[in-house]
C-alpha cells in the first residue's frame, strides 16, 4: 500500500516515504501551510480510494471545507462518497480524563470507518492540555505512535511551533516518527515566501532538504524542487544554429545548439538589436523562440519590434501585423518579478520550455535582482540557474540571458555562459556610441562597433517587412 502527498514534485523528491505503517509530522508556524498539505494528503489520497478519518482539534468543519474548496480541494465531493470522515474532539475535557476520551473516540471511528489514513490536526494541543500529566502524557503519545499500525496505513499528526523557536517539542515522537516536514513562512521584500524543511524521510532518497512553495487559489500547493543534474552535457557541435547575417557570423562564428549566451548592456538600454537578431534566427531556422521577460511587458516588446521596422525601413507597420506574421516563430510571455518569488521565476521558465518546445530561449531581465543584495542572490540562487541554463543544454536548447549591467550577476554569468556579449556606451563629441565586446570560451575577445549592428538590423527589419507583406498578398489573392 503507497500513498501520495499529492503535491508534484514532492511526490517525486520524497518517492517511496509514505508507505504503509508510516507516521508523518507535518510541523510549523501558525499559517504555513501545514493544514492545507495534511487536507491535500487526505483528499488525494481519497481519489485514489483510500478512506481518510480527519481528526480536528481547531478547524471547525464548515470553514476548513470552504477554506481548501477555494484551493481546488474539494472534501465534501470526497465525504459524499464515502472516503472522508471529519471529526471534531472536544478540547473542554478534564486532565484526568482526555487520554481515555479521545482513545476511545478514534477507536470507535476506526472501528466504524476503517480508515487507511488517519490526520490529527494538531497534536498540539492535546499535549498542552497534558503537561502536567506525564503518565496521561505517555499514554496518548504511545496511542498516536501505534496508530499506523493500528490502521496498517498513515497517520499524519500536525503540529504547532511557535513563531520564536524552531524546536518541535514533540519528544519522543520526533524519534519514532518516520518522516518530519517543517514547514515556515518569512516575508521577503513584499512577497511571502514559503518553504519546507526535509528533516526525515525514510526510504526516500533526498536530494534536497530545503524546497520553496506556494499556495495559490485553484490549485492549492505547488511545490518548487531544484532541479539536479549529475552530469554536465555538452552543447550539440553537429547542429548549427543559423544566423542572419554574415556580418554577425565574422563575429560569433558558429553557435551550437545547447550553448548558452550572456548578454550585458548599460541599465538605461534597452536590447532590441539582440532580440531582433534572435528573432531572425528562429525564422531562418524555420524554428520557435521563447521571450520570457522579467523586466517589460509582452506588449511593449511587440511595440519595441514594429517600431524598429519603421524606424530602419521608414514604413509603417502596425503592431498587430508584426503579431501576425512572428506569430509561428515568436513567444513572448512576461512575469513581475514583484509578483513571484526568486524560485518560482525560474521554475516558471523551465515549464514554459516544457509547454511552447522553442528552438531558442530568451530570458529577459536579471536586474529584478537588484530589489536585494546580487552578491547574496548568486550565492543562494547560483547553484538553481546554473542547473536551469545545464537543463536547457540537454534539451538541446541555445539559451540567450538578457541583462543590465551588475557586477556580481557579470562576473557569474561569464564563468556559466559559452558566449558573452557585453555592450558599452561610449562618450564621443555626437552623444554616445554603443560598442559590443564578444568573447567566446577558448576565442580571442573581439569588438564590434554599432553601425555592423545597423547594417544587420535592416536587412531583418526587411526580412519582416517582406514576410508581411507575403501575408497580405496571400490573404487578399485568396
Amino acid at each position: 500500500m503507497k500513498f501520495i502527498f499529492g503535491v508534484e514534485g514532492l511526490d517525486e523528491l520524497l518517492r517511496g516515504a509514505l508507505d504503509a505503517n508510516t507516521l508523518l509530522v507535518v510541523a510549523g508556524h501558525p499559517g504555513s501551510g501545514k493544514t492545507t498539505l495534511a487536507s491535500t494528503i487526505c483528499y488525494r489520497n481519497a481519489l485514489n480510494g483510500y478512506k481518510c478519518l480527519y481528526i480536528s482539534l481547531q478547524e471547525d468543519k464548515e470553514k476548513l471545507y470552504r477554506n481548501m474548496k477555494r484551493l481546488g480541494i474539494y472534501l465534501e465531493d470526497v465525504e459524499g462518497k464515502g472516503l472522508l470522515r471529519f471529526i471534531k474532539l472536544p478540547v473542554t475535557v478534564a486532565e484526568e480524563s482526555i487520554s481515555e476520551i479521545y482513545i476511545n473516540i478514534i477507536n470507535r471511528n476506526i472501528m466504524e470507518f476503517n480508515p487507511s489514513i488517519i490526520v490529527v490536526d494538531s497534536i498540539t494541543p492535546i499535549l498542552k492540555i497534558l503537561k502536567s500529566d506525564i503518565k496521561a502524557r505517555a499514554v496518548l503519545q504511545n496511542f498516536f505512535f501505534e496508530l499506523p499500525k493500528l490502521i496498517n496505513g498513515l497517520a499524519v499528526l500536525i503540529a504547532e511551533i511557535p513563531l520564536a523557536r524552531e524546536r518541535i517539542g514533540l519528544g519522543d515522537i520526533e524519534f519514532i516518527a518516520d518522516a518530519i516536514l517543517v514547514m515556515r513562512h518569512s516575508v521577503v521584500g513584499r512577497l511571502l515566501r514559503r518553504e519546507l524543511e526535509i528533516r526525515k524521510a525514510r526510504g526516500a532518497p533526498i536530494s534536497a532538504a530545503k524546497i520553496y512553495f506556494t499556495i495559490s487559489e485553484g490549485y492549492g500547493i505547488k511545490a518548487y524542487i531544484p532541479l539536479r543534474l549529475a552530469e554536465i552535457p555538452s552543447p550539440n557541435i553537429s547542429n548549427i544554429v543559423r544566423l542572419p547575417c554574415r556580418e554577425i557570423e565574422d563575429f560569433l562564428h558558429s553557435i551550437y545548439s545547447g550553448e548558452a549566451i550572456y548578454v550585458s548592456y548599460p541599465p538605461h538600454l534597452f536590447p532590441l538589436p539582440q532580440l531582433l537578431i534572435a528573432i531572425a534566427a528562429a525564422i531562418i531556422n524555420k524554428a520557435k523562440l521563447l521571450i520570457i521577460s522579467y523586466e517589460v511587458s509582452s506588449e511593449y516588446i511587440w511595440y519595441r519590434i514594429a517600431e524598429a521596422i519603421k524606424r530602419y525601413l521608414k514604413v509603417n507597420i502596425s503592431i498587430d501585423k508584426v503579431k501576425d506574421v512572428l506569430k509561428d516563430y515568436v513567444v513572448i510571455e512576461a512575469y513581475s518579478p514583484a509578483a513571484h518569488i526568486s524560485d518560482e521565476l525560474y521554475h516558471i521558465a523551465l515549464e514554459s520550455v516544457q509547454r511552447i518546445k522553442p528552438y531558442v530561449i530568451t530570458i529577459l531581465g536579471t536586474s529584478f535582482t537588484a530589489m536585494g543584495n546580487t552578491e547574496e542572490y548568486v550565492k543562494n540562487y547560483g547553484d538553481l540557474i546554473l542547473n536551469l541554463m545545464l537543463y536547457f543544454r540537454k534539451l538541446g536548447l541555445t539559451t540567450i540571458i538578457f541583462g543590465s549591467y551588475q557586477e556580481d550577476l557579470y562576473r557569474f554569468y561569464t564563468h556559466v555562459a559559452d558566449i558573452i556579449i557585453k555592450t558599452e556606451a561610449i562618450k564621443t563629441q555626437n552623444g554616445e556610441e554603443l560598442e559590443h565586446i564578444i568573447a567566446r570560451k577558448g576565442s580571442p575577445t573581439m569588438i564590434a562597433k554599432d553601425h555592423i549592428f545597423n547594417t544587420c538590423l535592416e536587412k531583418i527589419a526587411k526580412t519582416i517587412y517582406s514576410l508581411a507583406e507575403y501575408s497580405s498578398q496571400h490573404t487578399i489573392t485568396n
